[in-house]
């Protein structure tokens, strides 16, 4: 019973922390999961040190500036440890986590031992803190942005989204078929010159089909590859051909205008149907391309027929 009168708050708080301290392991976000998820979850490096900066300071006080630096080394020191570990379980390892680590510490110790800590040291973890939280609200925003602006799955008037592509992909003001900007794309050659949304407006239910406008800059008929899945395949161990769906489209100099009916995706995963309410990636590449490339994308959009 007097052991038990010993624990203090900060006991307790510590107690807490070593479940949650699972998640530096286990657990988290996974490759389709939106990006505030992901962005969150590295915030967490944040919020779980700055729990544990108080709660430490609660059972032991400081009493000097040298033991805020040895404490600070120490987390360092786990911190690396963590990272190391993490190596060997299929996670990378992250100085940048490391440093949200040491951020979280040094905000709780600004809130339990100002006067020891050393200004220069509260002002860069300041920063970085401010950087990491203005960073996650950015994500944040992209997310409602992009997942409430159905039908639309992209229309290239928001630099913020247009980031999110992946490959040589930037608005431009250049070709526009509608608002002020469409995105230019650059198709190097090669095997399979591609760019990437990932992720897409994820609900596709009660739509009948998925339009693209393409513009063709020049003067020569192309072979456009579509590739479009959802989130089964994009977790699946054997992500084959077949549980995708592929389309080979041929588009002509100008602006071109293709429908792809989505009942004609419906089946194409093997042995299910594809997950409307789940989607994950699209695709545009081309096979054996010999020359650089430019095409201009514009409204790419979830339509009903009439």
């Amino acid at each position: 019973m007097q052991r038990l009168k010993r624990f203090t708050l900060g006991h307790w708080l510590l107690l807490c922390l070593i479940p949650l301290g699972s998640l530096f392991f286990v657990g988290g976000p996974d490759s389709t999961s939106l990006p505030w998820l992901h962005a969150f979850w590295n915030f967490g490096h944040i919020v779980f040190f700055f729990l544990f900066s108080v709660s430490y300071s609660i059972v032991r006080s400081f009493k000097s500036r040298r033991q805020i630096i040895i404490f600070l080394v120490a987390v360092l020191a786990l911190s690396l440890l963590i990272e190391f570990t993490q190596s060997f379980l299929g996670r990378h390892f992250s100085l940048t986590d490391v440093l949200r680590n040491l951020t979280g510490c040094v905000i709780g110790l600004f809130l339990r031992a100002r006067p020891l800590l050393p200004v220069a040291v509260f002002s860069v973890f300041s920063v970085i803190f401010l950087v990491n939280f203005y960073g996650l609200s950015l994500t944040i925003l992209g997310d409602v942005k992009q997942q409430s602006r159905g039908p639309i799955i992209e229309d290239f008037e928001s630099e913020l989204l247009v980031e999110r592509w992946q490959g040589a992909v930037v608005a431009s003001e250049l070709y526009v078929l509608s608002g002020l900007k469409s995105g230019k794309a650059d198709f190097s050659p090669g095997k399979y010159p591609s760019i990437h949304l990932s992720p897409l407006l994820k609900n596709w239910t009660g739509y009948d089909a998925f339009e693209i406008n393409v513009f063709v800059p020049g003067y020569s008929i192309l072979s456009l590859n579509i590739r479009l899945h959802d989130q089964i395949h994009h977790r699946s161990q054997a992500r084959t051909y077949g549980d995708r769906f592929n389309r080979i489209v041929q588009i002509e100099p100008g602006w071109n205008k293709l429908t792809l009916p989505l009942k004609d995706m419906l089946e194409v995963p093997n042995g299910r149907p594809m997950d409307f309410t789940h989607m994950s990636q699209l695709s545009f590449f081309f096979v054996d391309l010999k020359q650089t490339q430019q095409l201009y994308f514009d409204d790419l959009q979830l339509v009903y027929f009439n």
